[in-house]
């Protein structure tokens, strides 16, 4: 019983040190899905999260408040930006969640992809965005915070969602 678990175990450490933290493997995947699972748990982790994120982004990004005036980007307080927020990370919810099943994961990006045409979401805001979630994670996280899980997993949903 122990020599096939070791030789498991054995087989995920060269996995993970093949891939070397550059990509969204597997070991990744299942990082940021269990990290994710852990900081979007409750309603108020969800809000609480989701406005410090859209705090950083605007005070790094100012120029991008004008791109959210419809839901009134002006006051991440706003009953019209909170629910922005939320709906933005319900969807990041099902980008994660879908991670392990690249067609689904691959369908998914596309449908979110659809939804930013028009809207001006360039692929550098999107880029943006993830850097100010980086930013954010470790005070939610603290210790646990697995950043060569989540910048190359962060990176393909940018990726796919502003190509």
């Amino acid at each position: 019983m122990i020599v096939p678990l070791l030789a498991a175990l054995v087989s995920c450490l060269a996995l993970g040190l093949a891939e070397g933290g550059s990509s969204c493997g597997p070991i990744q995947k299942v990082m940021v899905q269990r990290q994710w699972a852990s900081l979007y748990g409750t309603e108020d982790d969800r809000l609480k999260f989701a406005t410090q994120v859209w705090r950083d982004f605007f005070r790094r990004n100012k120029d991008e408040v004008a791109h959210f005036t419809r839901v009134n980007g002006g006051n991440i307080y706003s009953n019209d930006f909170r629910g922005h927020m939320l709906r933005v990370f319900a969807g990041l919810d099902i980008i994660i969640s879908s991670l392990p099943d690249d067609a689904v994961f691959q369908s998914v990006l596309s449908h979110y992809k659809q939804m930013h045409v028009g809207k001006g979401i360039t692929k550098d805001m999107v880029t943006k965005f993830g850097k100010s979630m980086g930013y954010v994670l470790p005070d939610f996280l603290h210790e646990t915070f697995a950043a060569d899980a989540w910048a190359p997993c962060m990176k393909v949903v940018a990726e796919g969602i502003a190509k």
